[in-house]
Formats: C-alpha cells, structure tokens, sequence
C-alpha cells in the first residue's frame, strides 16, 4: 500500500507531513477524542474480494482518496470537499466536523435501533462525499469491492 499526501515540506494544518513515534499511553484517549474519518479495508475476504469504504460516521477531518492501482479495478474513492470549511455552526469541532450523533445522541442521528434514514445532516455529508458512508445504514451505496490481491494508493489532502 501507498501512503502519502500532496505536499512535500509545507504545513497544511492536519495534511502536514507527520512524523511517526511511539505514543505514551496516557496520551492515546486524547487521539480517541478528535473526530476522525475512517477509512475501512478488508483483504480477500468473501469470493476472493477486497472490501473497502470511507466512513463520515465519526465525522472528518481531512480529505483522502483510497485508489485501486493494480488488478484492472478502476473506481477509487475519495471525500476530498472542504467540509471543515462549510460544517454547519452546530457540527463544528476543532479540527473537524463532528457527525451528528456525537453532538445530539438521538436515535434519529445514532441508529441505535438499527433502523433509520438520512437526514438532513447525513445528506450535507453525502452531497460533498458521495462515495462516503454518511450514516449508520449508508452501505449499498458506500461499499466496493475489487478483486484480491489488488494494491492500493491512499492519499491524504490529494
């Protein structure tokens, strides 16, 4: 797998080159509270496919493309509009946009029945990222798959 973003030395807030080095542990609930965007993969997993989605579910932060290049699969995915800059007031978090269960905890937001529809919030997120999971039950049209053994690009502020 390829990791990277487009900027080589210039700071860009959260695209900012990183420099990776172990965590103290004390320090790890702090990471678990920033709104962060997921990216899910699962390889060689049922007929020999790759599964793979992008997840507003949690909320965003920073924009990404996950691509396949190799196998001849062709459709990537990718959530790379501004919606830190356009989250609405009541969403915003420091560095993100919180998803809408986070801040209202209603079974209208959160699913926790296991049924439920968009709303108004899951459809801001899904207008800007239509490959994304927007909400809990967003899965027929978030989810693809290639072939196994296909390699992968991921791209963080392409």
């Amino acid at each position: 797998m390829v990791m990277g973003n487009r900027f080589s030395n210039r700071r860009t807030d959260w695209c900012e080159p990183i420099e990776l080095r172990p965590v103290p542990f004390p320090l790890v609930d702090q990471f678990r509270s920033r709104k962060m965007k997921l990216t899910e993969y699962a390889l060689n997993q049922f007929n020999n496919l790759d599964f793979f989605y992008i997840s507003l579910v949690d909320g965003f932060n920073v924009p990404m493309e996950f691509s396949p290049i190799s196998n001849g699969c062709t459709r990537g995915i990718r959530c790379i509009a501004d919606i830190n800059g356009q989250c609405p007031n009541e969403l915003r978090a420091p560095h993100g946009c919180n998803n809408p269960c986070t801040v209202f905890k209603t079974d209208q937001y959160c699913c926790n029945s296991g049924s439920c529809n968009p709303t108004n919030y899951s459809r801001f997120f899904k207008d800007r990222c239509p490959d994304a999971y927007s909400y809990p039950k967003d899965d027929q049209t978030s989810t693809f798959t290639c072939k196994g053994g296909t390699n992968y690009k991921v791209v963080f502020c392409p």
